[in-house]
């Protein structure tokens, strides 16, 4: 079993400082997608680390995940995974919204490749 946390009712700003301050790092869009396969989360939306740049998606680093305003000026946007699709999460979800799992911190993230058109 998995060590994670879910980091929830704050703001995606707040949730993730939380997460990231308690020793977990969030998971990514693959490893939340597994994580319900396996049965050990249930299927509803998660604010996911996997980072969009202009279609290239990859597992946010660290340091764009604490810079996450200078990340999103920069045109970055988290994913949010759902129980029916796979969204960009906008600018105002800084403020308004965040669920994030958060993995226990050690853990190698799954790293992802896939790019949308």
């Amino acid at each position: 079993m998995t060590d994670i946390k879910i980091f929830e009712r704050r703001s995606l700003r707040e949730s993730l400082q939380e997460c990231l301050e308690g020793g977990y790092r969030p998971a990514t869009l693959e490893e939340i997608k597994d994580l319900v396969l396996e049965g050990e989360l249930p299927l509803e939306p998660y604010t996911t680390s996997t980072i969009d740049f202009n279609g290239e998606r990859r597992a946010a680093t660290e340091q764009e995940l604490q810079n996450i305003d200078q990340t999103y000026r920069k045109g970055g946007r988290l994913l949010l995974l759902d129980d029916v699709f796979i969204g960009r999460v906008g600018d105002i979800s800084l403020d308004f919204s965040g669920r994030f799992v958060g993995v226990r911190a050690g853990g190698a993230p799954k790293m992802e490749t896939s790019t949308t058109s």
